[in-house]
């Protein structure tokens, strides 16, 4: 992927006898090209279905996206990353550090999430979710870091 003026150009590779299947279908549509046509679906994936340029995608087409697509928003699926992360490796954070705690539990909060949400989140979804987790909470974690080192056994 590649930026220009202000936009993201995205590339896929498809077969030459599928592209120009695909590209006669995007001109039936009434889209003027592949880029109009894959913005609309993009739209359409991320739930703004009120786009004036979503409203001549194929039926199939929003029908895939809602059958496959997560329900949760991405503010809920970090939400929900959150409060595992909270409730399994505050402690682990907070004495360990970020870096540490990742290395050694993302695959498990990675499963949990799962479990949950019915998502695979990426290994990259969850570095950033430990950093904020973190970042949000760092009074909190350095209180329970010097908590725990000022306790006499």
């Amino acid at each position: 992927m590649g930026k220009k003026a202000n936009k993201t150009v995205s590339y896929i590779r498809i077969s030459n006898n599928l592209a120009q299947k695909l590209d006669r279908r995007i001109k039936r549509l009434g889209y003027t090209s592949r880029s109009e046509f894959f913005t609309a679906v993009a739209y359409t994936a991320l739930g703004k279905t009120n786009q004036e340029t979503t409203k001549d995608l194929p039926k199939t087409t929003r029908d895939w996206i809602d059958t496959n697509l997560p329900k949760q928003t991405e503010d809920e699926i970090l939400k929900t990353i959150h409060h595992l992360i909270a409730e399994n490796l505050t402690a682990v954070i907070a004495m360990k550090g970020v870096d540490i705690a990742f290395e050694n539990t993302w695959e498990d909060i990675r499963e949990l999430c799962k479990e949950q949400t019915g998502i695979w989140t990426t290994e990259s979804e969850l570095r950033e979710a430990y950093e904020t987790f973190a970042a949000v909470h760092k009074t909190e974690l350095t209180r329970y870091r010097e908590n725990q080192l000022n306790k006499k056994p």
